[in-house]
Parts: structure tokens; sequence; C-alpha cells
């Protein structure tokens, strides 16, 4: 089964507070065996992402979390066997005071389920350069690699991905930082969640970006029926 193109299921947020959670209203359900995505960007020297919820059981797994000096990013994906239909998304941080909130979320059907579904986790960080990076990660033929990435600085700008990968979101604040997402299907060969900004980001603030890639799913084969060959009786 192929992986499907990810699917929005909530606009991206900015919602100008420093709290240490973050409320993501979704508006468009998730299909049954799907695999949801958050993101979830920040900016503090200390904060770090606790986790996500959607109120409920399901369980959200944090891919990946980590900091250029203060800019803070972090993949979080969660399996819903039967769907969601809608809901509130809440990202819990470890105190308050972290400025620059961002959240956004997507899904695809066809990854494979639970924790061991992601792999070759990365981060890269870009000072001074209007160059977005990852990192390299070798990704299976069929795989999905889900990148993202958030600007710091005082202009307001807007991504271009690069090198194959393909633009989910895109959402920036007038007083000077931004987040975008993107996907790329693997082929086998090493590729990198990148793009370039239209401004470039100062040296004591930067960019910080990261990338997880993601299994797809086994299609089970239909069980083979073997017809018993009739016995012929000797004449």
């Amino acid at each position: 089964m192929a992986i499907s193109t990810p699917a929005s299921i909530a606009t991206p947020i900015t919602p100008g507070t420093t709290t240490a959670t973050m409320a993501l209203t979704t508006n468009a359900s998730v299909a049954s065996g799907g695999k949801v995505w958050v993101f979830v960007s920040w900016f503090h020297s200390t904060v770090t992402l606790n986790g996500v919820s959607d109120g409920g059981s399901t369980v959200f797994t944090i891919d990946h979390q980590s900091k250029n000096g203060s800019t803070g990013v972090a993949i979080i994906s969660a399996d819903y066997p039967a769907g969601f239909a809608s809901g509130t998304l809440t990202a819990t941080f470890s105190a308050s005071g972290a400025a620059d909130q961002q959240m956004a979320a997507f899904y695809s059907t066809g990854v494979l389920s639970g924790s061991g579904a992601g792999y070759g986790a990365i981060g890269g960080s870009n000072n001074a350069s209007t160059t977005w990076d990852a990192g390299a990660t070798t990704v299976l033929n069929g795989d999905i690699l889900i990148g993202l990435s958030k600007f710091e600085d005082s202009v307001t700008t807007t991504s271009t991905p690069t090198g194959g990968n393909t633009e989910l979101a895109d959402w920036n604040n007038a007083g000077g930082f931004a987040s975008t997402v993107t996907y790329q299907i693997g082929t086998g060969a090493s590729i990198h969640a990148q793009g370039t900004w239209s401004n470039t980001s100062a040296a004591s603030l930067g960019t910080r970006s990261c990338s997880v890639a993601y299994t797809a799913a086994v299609t089970s084969m239909p069980a083979k029926v073997f017809q018993p060959i009739p016995f012929l009786p000797i004449s």
C-alpha cells in the first residue's frame, strides 16, 4: 500500500503566547489507519517539549526534538487505526516562557503503525544563511521523509523547498519567525529535508531543522487457494 500524500487536519497556528500549553483545533478528519504528524516549534533557551495529547488514550511519540541555541523543533506522531473525527491537539512544554510558538498537523495512510515506524531522525542548524537542511538520511523505496524547519530573526520570511521536497505548510509571523513542513517519498537514496528561506537568519538566532523517515505499511497478499487434483481411477 503506497503512502498517501500528507493531508492537513488543522490550520497551522501562531498563538502569540508564552504559556506552557498550545492548543491546535482540527478542521478535518483522519481516515482509518491514518498516522498523524504534529509539528511544534518554539524559542527559549531551556524550555523543551514534554508531549502532545488529543485528550484521550492515543499515544503520541516524540520522534525527534532538538534545538539550535533557543530555536526548538519537534516532530511527533500517533496512529489512529479507527480514524479520528475531530478534536483538539495540545502540546505541553516543560515550563511557560517559550516564545514564537507554532504548531501544525498532517496525516497519511499507508504508513506502518507503531513506535518502530520512524527511523533516521536527524537535525541540523544553519546560521547567517538562507539555506536550511536537516541532514542526510537514506530513505528506503516507498518510505516517506518528513521535515520541519524554524527560522528566527527580525524579518518576515517564507521558504521554498529544494532537493526534491514538496512543501506542506509555510507560515510566518510579521515579528520575524516562521516554520515550514515538507515531505519526500524515498527511492533508496540518501536525501535531505531542505529548502531556502527568503531572508538570511541572524548568526545569533539562526534556523533549526529536523527530519524523520517513516516506513510504508506492508501490503498483505491474499492467501493462495490450492485446488485438489481429482482422483481418476485406473481402468
